[in-house]
């Protein structure tokens, strides 16, 4: 399930049209092939569209290790003048490096994103879905990890003027661990944090007299699918400057290990947010925010 909806994220904060893709033929159990290679989509993917390769081929170039492509795989879309490349690596070393499952890279804007997934639960029949981080063996080391490229990254950006609401790149996304997905193009309902943001939360949870767990009772703010990948594709979170060098040179070195990564990238010039509510209502796009 993180796999489909770290894909279906990525094509949801490069803005493009989600009824593309159209069905999914669903595993009865998981026997390895990733969800990009399972979807199908309305005009069938663009590998031939010669825009699409270029950039495919470029991103390949630029992510690294031949053993590491051969275990990929890889679709391409295209919507007006901008194209979108989605990668899904068999599990990869970025993850024990950056502490993500997805890495979402915007061209135009020279920027990264970074989202790591953590499911939440029921424990019985009837109860509130719940991350328990002290139950999570991963998680501190992903937060060591995470902390480290946010604080590069923020050094790094000084002196740059392309103004962010937040430069720093990791996020978490808490998820609801339903089995059951209703069509291919739905994204898991669930709650977006930044890191800062979830150490905070997790540092308050960590007193004798509060909460445990993270869920819609305990966590008062978050962000929604709708408010998150808007601010993403609006340009107002993500790395910038030389913050996005630092990401850079991370992948570059860390995408041959064994964790599983679905890697984003949109190129061509990106639309302004008149443009993009445009084509929004064009399409009759009815959010629904959760």
């Amino acid at each position: 399930m993180d796999e489909r909806d770290a894909t279906l994220t990525g094509f949801r904060m490069a803005d493009f049209d989600p009824a593309e893709l159209v069905s999914w033929n669903q595993p009865s159990e998981d026997d390895g092939v990733p969800f990009i290679a399972r979807v199908q989509t309305r005009n069938g993917p663009s590998h031939e569209d010669d825009l699409i390769t270029y950039d495919a081929q470029r991103f390949r170039d630029w992510l690294g290790p031949e053993n590491w492509l051969k275990r990929s795989a890889w679709t391409g879309f295209r919507q007006d003048n901008q194209r979108l490349v989605i990668y899904n690596a068999n599990r990869k070393a970025a993850e024990k490096t950056l502490g993500v499952d997805l890495i979402y890279y915007h061209e135009a804007r020279d920027c990264f994103v970074l989202v790591q997934y953590k499911r939440m639960s029921k424990r019985s029949v009837g109860s509130d879905w719940r991350y328990y981080p002290n139950s999570d063996s991963n998680l501190a080391e992903q937060l060591e990890r995470m902390r480290a490229i946010d604080k590069e990254c923020d050094r790094l950006r000084r002196g740059v003027d392309d103004y962010r609401l937040s430069a720093k790149p990791s996020w978490f996304k808490l998820c609801q661990g339903d089995s059951l997905l209703p069509d291919a193009k739905t994204l898991a309902p669930g709650m977006y944090l930044a890191r800062e943001h979830f150490d905070q939360l997790h540092d308050k949870f960590q007193r004798p007299d509060s909460a445990k767990s993270f869920s819609r009772k305990t966590v008062e703010r978050y962000l929604d699918n709708t408010e998150f990948t808007d601010l993403v594709a609006g340009g107002w979170i993500g790395t910038t400057g030389f913050g996005t060098r630092g990401v850079q040179e991370q992948l570059e070195l860390s995408l041959s290990g064994s964790r599983e990564v679905v890697f984003a990238a949109v190129a061509g010039p990106s639309p302004s947010k008149p443009e993009r509510m445009k084509r929004r209502r064009d399409r009759g796009v009815t959010e629904r925010r959760y």
